[in-house]
């Protein structure tokens, strides 16, 4: 009977070590499955909502600025009014620039008035006319007084004569001298009327040429008042526009970003009270390494994460900023940057439109992870990248879990990202393939597949 039990006993300790060879002597590792799905090459990086243009609403000129009402947020429509400016002084200067105008146009319209030079030079003519009618008759009576002073002279001679003979009274001699005296007298006042009728004539003479400077002075006048009509109407247009401009108006639709000023003080020419956007418009703005942004182009999909909820927002990249930017990273190592512009797909603003209303409007400098798609492969085969390294050849190889044993599998790879790797060649649908393999594992060692 002992004889059984000692057999029965090396039996149990037989098939225990059998057991234990079979099931404990295997390494127990990580595996993952070979299976067929989506596999996308993907760039992901931080992005931030931005707009490509925002409008901001400055002084046009130095004035006193009224309250703003107006807070961020706000919707505001094409020509709104949105902010004043104490416009009384401009007023009062308006009133003054429309005096100056009506001064200026009353004088022009009085030195147009030439009714007192057109009637000189109508009558002119007559005047010399008569004027010359008037020396002639001078002249002439130049000429008779002449003749009357030699009369009496010849007949103060003649008395004389006849006094120095003792012939005549001395009466008769002082008529003939006084006779005489006043021939001459008569004689030279004829001269001189002749004369002043001479110089009448003479200066009526250029009264026709002078008439004309006059008028030609008039034009010369006109062009000056008109110089100073203009500059009166120059600065009422400029005073108008400064009134026009007193009101800031909104240039479109658009929503209050910001507002820099809450009025009632004075500012300076071109000091920014609001900040105007469009938020239809709005796009996102990532910075990729210049390293991999040769493999994005216009078009590519982009994923959006973050920035409503965990849902993801389906986007498109618009454009690549042509010039990079250096950067410091968070681990101080200098990176080369480029801005690359997304936008928010076509397809996706009904979406869009309700994730705002549901989880509230999606602001400027909002973050988002953003994952650039390079590429994309449907139904191809893939595994986790962790389960790829590279053989001493420099060929990725995977460790395959064959018949309860690692066999070392030559892979080609196209596609992957982080997570996940497409294999073109190498392994089959379904195959188990060890997670992160240790230096430890060989092929052809014994593996099972860790529960």
């Amino acid at each position: 009977m002992w004889r059984w039990i000692i057999v029965t006993i090396v039996l149990l300790a037989i098939a225990a070590a059998v057991a234990w060879g079979v099931l404990w002597a295997a390494e127990p590792v990580d595996v993952a499955i070979v299976q067929r799905g989506r596999v996308d090459d993907y760039i992901e990086e931080r992005a931030k909502t931005a707009l490509p243009r925002t409008q901001r609403i400055t002084m046009p000129f130095a004035g006193a600025l009224e309250p703003v009402e107006l807070e961020p947020g706000d919707r505001v429509s094409a020509g709104e009014v949105l902010a004043r400016l104490d416009d009384g002084e401009l007023r009062a200067h308006h009133r003054m620039a429309e005096a100056r105008i009506a001064a200026a146009r009353a004088r022009i319209a009085v030195n147009d008035d030439t009714r007192i030079e057109d009637l000189a030079l109508e009558e002119l003519p007559h005047i010399i006319h008569s004027v010359e009618l008037a020396v002639a008759a001078a002249g002439e009576q130049v000429t008779a007084s002449e003749a009357r002073r030699g009369f009496a002279q010849r007949q103060l001679e003649r008395i004389r004569a006849i006094y120095e003979e003792a012939a005549t009274h001395p009466r008769e001699l002082d008529e003939a001298e006084l006779r005489r005296i006043e021939a001459e007298v008569d004689h030279r006042q004829d001269e001189l009327s002749y004369r002043a009728a001479e110089a009448i004539e003479t200066a009526i003479a250029t009264l026709p040429g002078g008439v004309e400077l006059l008028k030609a002075n008039r034009e010369l006048r006109r062009a000056v008042l008109e110089q100073e009509l203009a500059e009166a109407e120059a600065d009422l247009a400029r005073i108008q526009r400064d009134l026009e401009r007193s009101e800031l108006k909104s240039p479109g639709d658009a929503i209050v970003l910001k507002r820099h000023s809450d009025g009632g003080e004075d500012l300076p020419a071109g000091a920014v009270v609001l900040e105007l956007g469009r938020p239809e418009l709005m796009h996102l703005i990532a910075e990729v390494l210049t390293t991999q942004a040769g493999a994005i182009g216009p078009g590519d999909p982009v994923e959006l994460r973050g920035l409503v909820d965990d849902r993801p927002i389906a986007g498109r990249v618009e454009a690549i900023r042509p010039r990079a930017r250096t950067v410091i990273s968070s681990l101080g190592v200098e990176e080369q940057r480029v801005e690359v512009v997304i936008a928010f797909d076509e397809r996706q603003e009904q979406g869009l439109a309700a994730w705002q209303e549901e989880a509230g409007a999606i602001g400027v400098g909002y973050r988002a992870w953003a994952r650039i798609i390079t590429g994309r492969a449907e139904g191809a085969l893939h595994i986790p990248r962790t389960a790829l390294y590279r053989g001493d050849d420099g060929r990725w190889r995977v460790l395959a879990l064959r018949d309860g044993r690692a066999m070392e599998v030559v892979v080609e790879v196209g596609l992957g990202n982080d997570q996940q790797v497409e294999v073109r060649d190498g392994l089959e649908e379904g195959e188990q393939v060890v997670i992160s393999p240790d230096e430890r594992l060989r092929p052809g060692q014994r593996l099972r597949p860790r529960r």
